[in-house]
This record gives structure tokens, C-alpha cells and sequence, in this order.
């Protein structure tokens, strides 16, 4: 344009994407050069910005989850703003967010949970004109574990560098913000404000790729001992991280990545994860201690990058690692009293939805069920459950991939889920998305 100039980029699923880039290039390979700024900004009916939550050891008090919603193209409605999470994939429950005072802030909270639960939620907007809008963006979900031991690495503790053996002279494990290179991860794996994990050294910046990494032999990391000897019995011991590791951009591929669990302390190992082939990503891993060792006792980790080969570029780091020790929680029985007699149609779960979408529906006692999903024009375009279907009483999960009756995909927009059972005609709304 010679000056000034917008350019305005839809018909896109952006919610399909992780992060987008803006490259400006001059073709001119000649004369003086040019200087600009530019600026972007994503624009929608209404916008939600939320940090997620991170995992938590917090089992007394509610988790308070927050957000702003502000104007896009038009205007939130603020009674519209609610949280929806549900704990161990149970059913879903819903609250309506309120002002916090703070401009455009909503809060509400999930109660607090005992460990081993792992909760998802998402919030959900509209604007005054009905326009859907979620955080996180389509049919996902935010999530986040109860811990008995969270460790983002933001500091260190009580994890140390070196074991028996270690030889390497180069690329020993670090505690730091992480400096990017084509084999070393750019950025740790923990949400903002979340910083630092633990790699096998930085190099300089703007220096060679195998400057820093790992040479000479082994470097080992090792976690605190975790004791649980006493505190079971255990439903549930898990171990959950996230690691980096590349070995395939040098010339030789003779090198693995190695970790190894302790139930003694350290007095003896057992490898639980071993890695021949990286792949320069962040990748999750879970081990099974209960599993492993029967009775966990005193648990400890290790994590091992080795360089034992020529011309290998090796490079690790380690974040986010979780310890889960759960015990039996008691079961409460409600007496015949407390017990509800009526039956009950949760909402859907997401909604919107992007594809398939779940309700939860509870019977007092056996009955025959009839579901079908009807159109915004009140046609039935699915027979979920066909008329006079048996069903027991308690707890059954009913799901809607978005497909009509013959298995075409349906075109987005508002859908009524209608049940009808002992008596009773019950409906839940739902938004498909496409």
C-alpha cells in the first residue's frame, strides 16, 4: 500500500491452532532500508481471557477459577458467563460467575477435592444477541490433578544434579528458563507465569547447536525421596511428568534416554521409561507405582542423558512432575429419606460442542426411556434411544456425536436433547459447532 494498510485474515477454525506468527519481508534485495511496526489482535463477538489452572497439593480449600470477558464485534451478556467442570469424568456441574469488581472479571470456584482427582471445566459466554463463545475455544476442556507433590521446577525443590558415574563435560542438567534450539526445547512446559524446567544446559545465545548439549557420558537428575510408607492404603500411586529428549539430529544414533524408579531410597533401581528415538517435543509420561512395587515405600526418581556414541547431538529437559498418592475414600450411603425419587437430565457436556457431546441422565428405578435430538425447526433428526428401551435405575451416560439418523454430519446450531421417561418429557439444550 505505500503506508499504512490492514489486512484481516477469517474463514479460519483459529481454534484449531496453538499460536500464529506474523513474517514481514522485503522483496527489495537493493537500496535503503526500510523500518515499520505492525500490530494484531484477534477479534470475535466476545473475547475470554483465562490462565488456566495449574495442578495443585490443595485439598481443603475451593479453587477459585477467574476470567475477563470483554467486547468483540458485540457485547457479553453478563448473566451469561458460567463454569463447568466435572471431577474423574462424572457428571458435570454448573455456576454462574460473578463480578469480581475488577473490570470485566468473573469468578467462581470448584470445591476443593481429595487427591487423585482430576477435574476439567471450561467457561462458557455469550453475547446479548446469543453469540456462543468458550474458553478453551470448541469442544475441549481446561484440566488439571489434586497431587499429593506438584513440581513445575519454578524453584528446586529438593532436586539435585549428579550420581554415581556421571562423566559427561558438557549439557549436565540445569535449572533455568530454557534458550532454544533446533534439539533443546524454547520454552518450558508449565503455563505462564511458569518459566524454568530442568534441561541439560544452555548453550550462548546465537550459538552452535551442539555447543552445550551432552558429551562425554552420562548426567543424571535426581528427585527428592517421597516417602510413603505410612498414610495407605493406596487406590492409586502415580507418577506423572513431562519430558524433552532428542538424539536424532546429529550424525550417530546410539544413545537412549533412560529413567528409573526407587522404592528404597535409592539403594536399588528399576527402569521405568527408556527412549531410543527422540522426537523434539514434549511428551507425557505416567508410571504405575502401585503397579511397580506393590507397597510404595520410600520412592525416588532418577533421569538419565547419556552421550556415549560420536557425532551425537543429545539434549533433555524435565517439567511439571506429579506425585499422586491416593487412598480409598469412604463411601457415603444416603438413607432412604435422602435418596431422590424423581429423575434427573444433566447438561450437556461441552456446549458448545464440536462433534460429539454427553449427558448425564439418573433414574430412581427401572423404566423405559425413549431420547431423541430434535432440529431448531422441532423435527427429530436422531433416535438416541429407541421408544420403550429398558433402562435400570442409577447413573447412565447418554452421547451425541452431531450426526443425524443416517449418519450425515448435521449443520451447526441449536439442538434440543428430549428424553422421556416415567411420566416425565425432559430437554437439554445444546449449540453444535462445526
Amino acid at each position: 500500500s505505500g503506508g499504512a494498510g490492514t489486512l484481516q485474515l477469517s474463514g479460519y477454525d483459529w481454534t484449531n491452532l496453538e499460536w500464529a506468527a506474523l513474517v514481514i519481508g522485503d522483496p527489495s534485495t537493493s537500496g535503503v532500508a526500510a523500518s515499520y511496526s505492525f500490530s494484531a489482535r484477534a477479534v470475535g463477538p466476545i473475547l475470554i481471557a483465562h490462565q488456566p489452572l495449574p495442578h495443585t497439593t490443595n485439598t481443603s480449600t475451593p479453587c477459585p477459577v477467574t476470567a475477563r470477558v470483554t467486547a468483540g464485534t458485540a457485547t457479553p451478556d453478563p448473566a451469561s458467563v458460567t463454569l463447568t467442570y466435572r471431577v474423574n469424568g462424572g457428571p458435570t456441574t454448573s455456576a454462574t460467575m460473578t463480578a469480581t469488581g475488577n473490570p470485566d472479571e468473573y469468578t467462581a470456584s470448584i470445591p476443593a477435592r481429595p487427591v487423585g482427582s482430576a477435574i476439567e471445566y471450561r467457561i462458557d459466554a455469550h453475547s446479548t444477541v446469543g453469540d456462543p463463545v468458550s474458553s478453551p475455544a470448541g469442544s475441549g476442556t481446561h484440566a488439571f490433578d489434586v497431587a499429593s507433590v506438584y513440581e513445575p521446577f519454578e524453584t528446586a525443590g529438593g532436586w539435585t544434579v549428579g550420581d554415581v558415574g556421571d562423566a559427561a563435560t558438557s549439557g549436565v542438567w540445569q535449572r533455568t528458563i530454557p534458550l532454544g534450539t533446533v534439539a533443546q526445547p524454547d520454552a518450558d512446559f508449565t503455563g505462564a507465569p511458569g518459566t524454568a524446567c530442568f534441561v541439560t544446559q544452555n548453550g550462548t545465545p546465537g550459538g552452535a547447536v551442539g555447543e552445550a548439549d551432552v558429551d562425554g557420558g552420562k548426567t543424571t537428575l535426581l528427585s527428592p525421596v517421597f516417602d510413603l510408607s505410612s498414610g495407605g492404603p493406596y487406590v492409586k500411586v502415580e507418577a506423572h511428568y513431562r519430558r524433552w529428549y532428542s538424539n536424532h539430529l546429529g550424525s550417530e544414533l546410539d544413545d537412549a534416554w533412560r529413567v528409573d524408579a526407587s522404592n528404597n531410597g535409592g539403594a536399588s533401581w528399576t527402569t521405568v521409561e527408556t527412549a531410543s528415538l527422540g522426537d523434539n517435543r514434549w511428551t507425557p509420561v505416567s508410571v504405575n507405582l502401585l503397579a511397580l512395587f506393590g507397597t510404595p515405600n520410600q520412592v525416588r526418581f532418577r533421569f538419565v542423558a547419556e552421550d556415549q556414541g560420536a557425532g551425537s547431538i543429545v539434549e533433555a529437559a524435565v517439567d511439571e512432575f506429579e506425585l499422586i498418592a491416593a487412598t480409598q475414600a469412604p463411601v457415603a450411603v444416603l438413607p432412604p429419606a435422602a435418596a431422590s425419587s424423581a429423575v434427573e437430565l444433566g447438561p450437556a457436556w461441552p456446549n458448545p460442542a464440536r462433534g460429539a457431546a454427553s449427558f448425564v441422565m439418573t433414574l430412581p428405578r427401572p423404566a423405559t426411556v425413549s431420547v431423541v435430538v430434535l432440529d431448531p425447526q422441532g423435527r427429530t433428526v436422531r433416535r438416541l434411544v429407541r421408544d420403550g428401551t429398558p433402562w435400570g435405575a442409577g447413573r447412565q451416560t447418554l452421547r451425541w456425536d452431531g450426526r443425524g439418523e443416517s449418519g450425515q454430519r448435521l449443520a451447526a446450531g441449536i439442538y434440543l436433547l428430549r428424553a422421556v421417561v416415567l411420566g416425565q418429557a425432559l430437554e437439554r439444550r445444546l449449540v453444535l459447532l462445526h
